[in-house]
């Protein structure tokens, strides 16, 4: 982390821009120019508005009233595998990777480990012909959006089976529908339900796609001058990886 922010304090006197620290924007708006309001009470006026803010601030929030007989809760964020003793009954919320890499990694400790899916669970295995899936879908990540629909349609993205499908079919790890009764009292219950993108800071009135996603054309939204970085599909399919945000920052920057 320190390297991290001596590196923005170089960028920052290099091109002579201001970069504040441990600031929370609050809204953002448009009049004759965008106004983002901060936390502290300070306002900042810009022509464009790059939005990255991701979503690992925005978790999702189960119905904690539904699982208050447990003895604890926890959002896999704050999960440590040393928080399960032996024996604990032990239940995960969530239908993704990380939900059931908890799950497995739970087993090790506790033989009493149960997975709360919402969907049925869909999985991909890990490698093909001994390669790495990756790498059969790193190409086509650099196909025109055009040819990838579930950009503008909800999609639920598959899990790599690295194991959960064999102890579900042991019945090494137990599985329930999270709309059932929680009759059983857990010692432990984990939150991997993830996260929202954190667009309640920006205007109102957004063009959005079906799917709830909202709107761009090379990362700009409806709203000209507010643009998205890291977002859905808002530059190409691949925008929301890590490896493309760099590119599309490129691009933005231009």
């Amino acid at each position: 982390v320190s390297e991290y922010m001596t590196y923005l304090n170089e960028y920052a006197e290099e091109l002579t821009t201001a970069i504040l620290f441990n600031q929370e924007v609050i809204q953002i708006s448009k009049d004759q120019y965008f106004c983002t309001e901060l936390e502290s009470g300070g306002k900042i006026y810009s022509k464009n508005v790059i939005c990255c803010n991701g979503k690992s601030s925005n978790s999702k929030k189960i119905d904690r009233f539904k699982y208050s007989s447990a003895k604890k809760i926890v959002q896999a964020k704050d999960w440590r595998l040393s928080d399960i003793k032996p024996n604990d009954k032990v239940l995960v919320v969530g239908n993704g990777l990380s939900a059931c890499e908890i799950a497995q990694m739970s087993r090790d400790v506790s033989d009493d480990i149960t997975l709360s899916l919402k969907y049925s669970l869909k999985t991909i295995p890990l490698t093909l012909f001994g390669f790495n899936l990756h790498w059969f879908f790193r190409p086509l990540e650099k196909l025109p959006r055009y040819f990838f629909p579930i950009c503008k349609k909800k999609y639920k993205d598959p899990v790599l089976d690295v194991g959960i499908k064999k102890l579900i079919q042991d019945e090494k790890i137990k599985v329930i529908n999270s709309a059932s009764e929680v009759n059983i009292k857990y010692d432990l219950v984990i939150q991997s339900i993830g996260y929202e993108y954190g667009v309640g800071i920006l205007p109102k009135g957004l063009q959005l796609w079906s799917n709830g996603n909202i709107a761009t054309d090379k990362n700009e939204t409806s709203l000209k001058g507010l643009y998205l970085l890291g977002h859905p599909c808002s530059g190409n399919f691949d925008s929301v990886y890590l490896r493309w945000i760099c590119r599309d920052a490129k691009k933005l920057a231009k």
